[in-house]
């Protein structure tokens, strides 16, 4: 890790935070140090950041479990196209 921190601006800032938020929340630590220690010695941009935090958010990003995906797609807002009964006469 590198032993000073990075100056980095606020709109580059804002993209790590960003970045890191759909990423487990184990693994938000080890992104943004795996993004610093790309950097390291580097001459810092915006662009540059954004480019190397994406590449290594692709490191990190783990789709959803199947059945996690199945569940979230179906709607059960009353009167939806998707909404299914659930047979009690209830719904």
């Amino acid at each position: 890790m590198p032993s000073a921190p990075l100056a980095i601006s606020d709109e580059s800032l804002k993209l790590l935070l960003e970045l890191a938020y759909p990423l487990a929340q184990d693994d938000r630590s080890s992104f943004l140090e795996d993004v610093a220690r790309e950097l390291h010695g580097r001459e810092l941009g915006d662009g540059l950041v954004g480019r190397v935090a994406r590449d290594v958010q692709k490191r990190y990003l783990r789709p959803p479990p199947t059945e996690e995906m199945r569940k979230g797609s179906q709607s059960r807002i009353a009167g939806s196209r998707l909404h299914k009964p659930n047979g009690n006469g209830a719904g």
